[in-house]
């Protein structure tokens, strides 16, 4: 009987952990989503006006595809493989990505915009 309850007692507090386990998970989720959501917000906006009328903001935004990213951190993997360096001796990673944008502005009372 005694160990019976030595048992049950493990088992409650087993299941107690894994639940806990789950609700930390989802709070470093979260905190990962509002840290993201925090970094956007700090992204300088810009005004303009379009037809001397109607004022716009635009903001730069970066959409980061997860398959692009994991592609670009195996990169990096494979580079510091290659150079044989061991992780004590990396001081940081950087990187560096090019992108190209455009803008295009309106004017003029016959242009449309879909």
């Amino acid at each position: 009987m005694k160990y019976v309850l030595l048992y049950a007692a493990l088992a409650a507090a087993g299941l107690l952990c894994l639940l806990q386990m789950g609700r930390v998970a989802e709070l470093e989720d979260k905190n990962n989503r509002l840290s993201v959501e925090l970094a956007h917000a700090q992204i300088p906006m810009q005004r303009d006006t379009i037809r001397d009328t109607v004022e716009v903001v635009t903001q730069t935004v970066v959409e980061v595809v997860p398959k692009k990213m994991k592609e670009a951190l195996a990169a990096d993997q494979q580079l510091i493989k290659d150079l044989q360096l061991k992780v004590k001796q990396l001081e940081a990673v950087q990187t560096t990505v090019l992108q190209v944008g455009d803008t295009i502005m309106t004017s003029g009372p016959t242009s449309r915009c879909s």
